[in-house]
């Protein structure tokens, strides 16, 4: 009988034992099954400038000029040298076509007084006053020489009707009452923000022979 007690105590010992390095067994499977760990980096994308392709802009400023102005007392004729000042308004619409270059369509209004006096004997009368009204379409081409800069030109087509008042019954007339002019034009632009610059215009007007200076604050919208 105890020798029957000896063999089963012997035989439960052997399972026991046999439990438990398959327990072990199936940890150490688990354990190698798993998968590693990775590390995550977060790559910050670099922020992207994009340059508008069109926009419009309005510019307000001064605008002025000399220019001789035929003066008529019968039979004499002469040259009055006048002195234009007045203040100018454009609306531009603009286009980029490469990352430098854009062309432009402007649409400008100014007015303004004008001024002079006769240098000959015969026609020394003094002008003052004498209000001037001006319409001019440009087309040009712009190109940016650094980030906060350009230079460009335009061609400028402009009309101009000068109200003379002049005293009646004095044999005395002048000319380019009512004229219209074309020209050539160059134009630095300076930006202070994305959306303000300082512009500084020269204008070459031929049927005038002048030259005309303006500067302006131009606003991007």
């Amino acid at each position: 009988m105890i020798k029957w007690i000896c063999l089963l105590l012997i035989f439960c010992t052997c399972l026991a034992r046999a439990d438990e390095s398959e327990t072990l067994s199936l940890d150490s499977t688990e354990t190698s099954e798993k998968p590693a760990e990775t590390s995550t980096v977060k790559v910050s994308k670099p922020k992207v400038t994009r340059t508008r392709l069109k926009y419009h802009d309005w510019a307000f400023g001064p605008i002025t000029w000399q220019e001789d102005i035929k003066a008529t007392r019968t039979p004499y004729t002469t040259p009055i040298q006048m002195q234009s000042v007045g203040l100018r308004a454009a609306y531009s619409y603009n286009r980029f076509f490469s990352t430098s270059w854009r062309y432009h369509h402007s649409t400008e209004f100014a007015f303004g007084n004008i001024k002079g006096q006769g240098t000959i004997p015969q026609i020394q009368d003094v002008l003052r006053d004498q209000a001037w009204f001006m319409g001019t379409y440009s087309p040009g081409l712009m190109v940016r020489t650094s980030p906060v800069s350009e230079v460009g030109f335009g061609l400028p087509l402009s009309y101009r009707y000068i109200k003379w008042h002049l005293q009646k019954d004095s044999n005395f007339a002048m000319d380019r009452g009512s004229s219209f002019s074309a020209g050539v034009s160059g134009t630095y632009v300076n930006r202070f923000t994305s959306h303000s610059s300082l512009q500084i215009m020269v204008q070459q007007q031929h049927m005038w022979n002048t030259v005309m200076w303006a500067l302006a604050y131009s606003y991007i919208f």
